[in-house]
């Protein structure tokens, strides 16, 4: 049996060189790791909130507006009127912004293949599965901590 430091290291390393990676892969198209991680997800969630955003992935406001502020300023993210909030402002990428995206994709990918490659198929489906079950755990975690502080 592993001991937790050795998973907790394992995870952070896994985590810190594979955003390492994908800064390096992303640099020749004035991409970092976390705009491609921020550009994405606005991509799949055409009309997202900054607040959306914040809570998704526990970010500090500043460092969501700063972001926004970058990637608008360099025309791939425009702001929009929420139509059921006056005061709230929804994402979107702009064409040159999924123009750009589009044509990281396919480094994205290459890596994704090449990392998940050192799994078969059956140990990518169990990855996976433990995921599920570990981010399943830290959600009734974060409701019991909820629960805990309303009483």
């Amino acid at each position: 049996m592993h001991k937790h430091a050795d998973i907790r290291e394992g995870l952070r390393t896994f985590y810190v060189r594979s955003q390492r990676m994908l800064d390096r892969f992303g640099a020749p198209y004035g991409l970092s790791a976390a705009r491609m991680i921020l550009m994405s997800y606005i991509a799949e969630h055409d009309g997202v909130r900054s607040a959306d955003i914040i809570k998704t992935f526990g970010l500090a406001p500043r460092t969501v507006t700063e972001a926004i502020d970058a990637m608008e300023a360099d025309g791939h993210v425009v702001r929009g009127a929420d139509l059921s909030d006056r005061r709230a402002k929804v994402l979107s990428l702009t064409s040159a912004g999924r123009k750009l995206l589009d044509s990281v994709e396919p480094v994205r990918e290459r890596l994704r293949d090449q990392l998940l490659g050192a799994l078969s198929p059956k140990e990518q489906a169990q990855f996976a599965d433990l995921l599920n079950k570990l981010n399943a755990r830290l959600d009734l975690i974060e409701m019991d901590a909820e629960v805990s502080r309303t009483i």
